[in-house]
């Protein structure tokens, strides 16, 4: 026999047991007894057993946690077997309540059936009775049948929420301190029957309290795999959204991984049952709670049969690009802006030797403000291929980036992570403002990149001459000068116009060193001292700029010289193998257009002798109806110093 006080021969089951849990009563540890053998459960996101529970006078159907599967593979769960539930909660499935045990104990393996029970299916409206004799002892305990389904806001997991709100009496839930396994967390119960507010110190610890949220998956991650100090294992995490604005992340780890990761899915309803609640590490946390569930083997996640209207599909809060600028590295942020660029997709090496795919853009809005946006792996060939089409027609999109990580090497850049949203043309009035603003004046409006090669220089720039960079002595005050100069490119070094670059990643991003061919085949970077099996091709455009007052010299990078030149540096070094007479033609072509280019022009010696180095850090092309509106600018200006 089980141990806890243990059943004679005469065993006796917790009369009423049944129909109490199927209300919802708390604090209950009846003896019942397995009516049929149990069996697999339909359509199950991982292997469950459904059960039939009975305290001799009613049966209903009840779920085993995974945990326990165990019991019925050794055979010790089995028909006839007298148990007691010692942890359950009562959820909802397509309108049914349905218990699942989450802890039990078993008593006895060989009984037959006791008494006659029926299905429980009736809702009764007096009063009921739970009886309690044999192992527990004789005692009766009795509960209010509950009128309705009371589900909380998950902005009650908000500080002021745990310190503010409660539900009980004891029969219901309350806020509590949970500890689970030697981790504490603090929990909000929010499925109650007639729950009532009253308050409750966070200094009360209560260990099996229930709780549910209703709400909508947002945000779905990719499954990952990773290695630490104590073995391999895997992890995916969903953000919620409920309906009053409320949200909060669930993670699931290993067991709980394959158990809801086919089952959840983005824009469905879910009820979440029971799991560790802990404060969420805000850097890397764009949610509006102060916690995040974990999930453990306890919770219980089931799809909502109707899908709840009042819960919104996504909520936004943009930020300027220029606060950026203001943020701390690493932090997450959600940007609305219009792409100016996009680079082609490209294949990068990790550090453990895999790839993934990398495209780049390049995302401006009204603050005068713009910055790169690095995608990576499945954004690449989703809405980077979708943005690519655009740019190429020549067509302006509008991105919605929700939850990119602020990434500062060498310069600010954005990157996606694998919680990260993107949404191409979004229905916002935001976005269709930002749509017009750029249509009517901000493709031409001067903004400066806070994505450039270099690690620091002035924001603030003005437009001067050619002339001016050697007459004012530009870039020689010990910190470089950023000015923009309106000219024509009147020469580029074709023959060199671009370098192999190492692929690999060198701290968060592309190293972007020159590569060396070995005799094997492999490419060399002495950097990160290992050999890549293929490089990239990215540009070191050397190009003479001309105005009305002189002449100077410059140097464009990827970003620039696939602005100037139209076409990728990979792309061009492959037209000219294929292609030579057209690939001259392109080049001919850079040579007959004016551009407006910002430069960053600091102070280098070479051969002993100092003069200003340009690099251009900005280009955008002139056509007639931006050099005339330029011009009637310049007008405006001597005329309000006259």
């Amino acid at each position: 026999m089980g141990g806890g006080g243990g059943v004679g021969l005469e065993v006796e089951l917790s009369r009423g047991a049944v129909a109490a849990i199927l209300r919802m009563a708390e604090g209950l540890r009846p003896v019942l007894q397995v009516a049929d053998s149990p069996r697999l459960a339909a359509r199950a996101a991982a292997q469950r057993y459904r059960i039939l529970l009975s305290d001799s006078v009613h049966s209903h159907e009840g779920v085993l946690a995974v945990s326990m599967n165990h019991l019925i593979s050794d055979g010790s769960l089995r028909r006839g077997a007298v148990v007691r539930v010692l942890d359950y909660i009562c959820t909802i499935v397509q309108g049914r309540r349905v218990i699942v045990v989450i802890q039990l104990e078993i008593l006895r393996t060989d009984c037959t059936l006791i008494g006659d029970p029926t299905i429980y299916e009736a809702t009764p409206t007096q009063p009921f009775c739970v009886s309690y004799s044999g192992g527990l002892g004789n005692h009766e305990s009795c509960f209010l049948p509950g009128s309705q389904e009371v589900f909380g806001n998950l902005s009650c997991f908000s500080d002021q929420g745990m310190l503010d709100s409660s539900f009980g009496p004891r029969a219901e839930h309350t806020v509590c301190n949970l500890q689970y396994g030697g981790s504490c967390g603090s929990v909000l119960p929010l499925n109650t029957v007639d729950a009532k507010v009253q308050q409750l110190s966070l200094d009360d610890h209560h260990q099996n309290q229930r709780w549910t949220i209703k709400a909508r998956v947002t945000v779905k991650t990719d499954l990952r795999h990773y290695q630490n100090a104590r073995g391999t294992g895997k992890v995916f995490s969903f953000d919620l959204l409920d309906a009053k604005g409320g949200e909060i992340r669930v993670t699931c780890f290993n067991l709980q991984v394959d158990r809801y990761f086919d089952l959840i899915e983005v824009d469905k309803v879910y009820l979440i049952s029971r799991g560790i609640v802990k404060p969420a590490h805000k850097k890397y946390y764009p949610l509006n709670s102060d916690y995040e569930i974990y999930a453990d083997d306890s919770t219980f996640i089931e799809v909502c049969s109707d899908d709840d209207c009042s819960i919104p599909k996504q909520q936004y809060a943009f930020q300027q690009i220029s606060e950026i600028e203001n943020m701390e590295n690493g932090s997450l942020v959600d940007l609305l802006g219009v792409v100016t660029l996009v680079s082609p997709s490209a294949t990068i090496t990790r550090k453990d030797g895999t790839g993934t795919q990398k495209r780049t853009l390049h995302l401006k809005d009204m603050s005068g403000r713009s910055v790169e946006i690095t995608l990576r792996g499945k954004f690449c060939d989703g809405e980077g291929q979708v943005l690519q089409r655009h740019y190429d027609s020549g067509s302006s999109s509008v991105l919605a980036v929700k939850g990119g990580r602020i990434s500062d090497f060498s310069s600010r850049f954005v990157v996606t992570i694998s919680s990260t949203q993107l949404k191409v043309n979004p229905d916002f009035p935001d976005a269709e403002r930002l749509r017009q603003w750029y249509l009517t004046e901000g493709k031409t409006a001067a903004c400066i990149s806070l994505s450039q090669e270099m690690s620091s220089f002035t924001r603030n720039h003005v437009p001067k001459t050619i002339a001016q960079i050697k007459d004012e002595s530009l870039g020689q005050s010990g910190k470089p000068d950023v000015i923009t100069v309106r000219a024509t490119i009147s020469h580029v070094n074709a023959n060199n116009f671009c370098y192999p670059a190492c692929t690999l990643e060198f701290n968060g991003k592309q190293c972007n060193r020159k590569v060396t061919k070995s005799n094997e085949g492999a490419w060399h970077c002495d950097r990160c001292v290992l050999d890549v099996p293929k490089c990239e091709y990215r540009y070191l455009l050397m190009c003479q700029l001309q105005d009305h007052t002189g002449v100077t010299y410059a140097t464009a990078f990827q970003e620039a010289g696939t602005k100037i030149i139209g076409y990728s540096a990979e792309e061009l070094f492959n037209l000219r193998e294929q292609d030579e007479a057209k690939w001259e033609e392109i080049m001919l072509q850079v040579c007959r257009q004016e551009y407006l280019f910002k430069l960053n022009i600091t102070e280098e010696n070479l051969y002993g002798e100092t003069r200003a180095k340009c690099n251009i850090v900005g280009v955008e092309k002139l056509d007639a109806l931006a050099t005339n509106h330029h011009l009637l600018e310049e007008m405006e200006t001597a005329r309000a110093l006259v």
